[in-house]
């Protein structure tokens, strides 16, 4: 009779872990936004899917990638100046110091796109640092929209000759 109970609460243990595990896929598979994890290296350890949708690339393609190849050239000092200040102050014993701010990556057609990163501590339960998650989401557009913004600020729109606000703002 226990050995049935037992036996019972076991598949049903094997039940919950295997939808939560479909549950993780389908999030993982299906969200916009691409999730993943790096270790103190500056290597990933996790990419989710979605960055096929984003960069052409597989999650194993971008796994492989050092830093360098998952960031333009300007974009690569920004995130390296964030991981190693984030890596000082957990030296430090201190917080891990979260980063949000826009990045350019590389696609596999040879494009850029922008993206907006997020990132913060991961903790095992015993407290101990373990890694970083990252989220990462495309605002190409908004760079874009932004990029337009400026041109009709700066610029005559009928001519494309700098305007007198661009002339003050240089002097300024």
């Amino acid at each position: 009779r226990q050995l049935s109970h037992a036996l019972q609460s076991s598949k049903k243990d094997h039940q919950r872990l295997k939808i939560s595990e479909e549950r993780h896929r389908l999030l993982a598979d299906n969200a916009s936004d691409i999730i993943w994890m790096m270790n103190l290296d500056g290597r990933f350890t996790y990419v989710s899917p979605s960055v096929y949708k984003l960069r052409g690339y597989t999650s194993e393609e971008v796994m492989r990638q050092t830093m360098d190849e998952a960031l333009t050239e300007n974009s690569i000092s920004i995130a390296q100046k964030a991981l190693g200040a984030s890596i000082q102050s957990m030296l430090n014993g201190k917080s891990f110091i979260s980063f949000r701010g826009e990045l350019e990556q590389p696609c596999k057609d040879g494009s850029t796109v922008w993206t907006e990163v997020t990132t913060s501590g991961m903790r095992n339960p015993k407290g101990q640092f373990i890694g970083i998650l990252g989220v990462s989401r495309n605002i190409n557009e908004r760079k874009q929209m932004e990029e337009q913004v400026k041109q009709l600020a700066f610029y005559d729109a009928l001519t494309q000759l700098p305007n007198r606000r661009l002339l003050n703002d240089r002097f300024t």
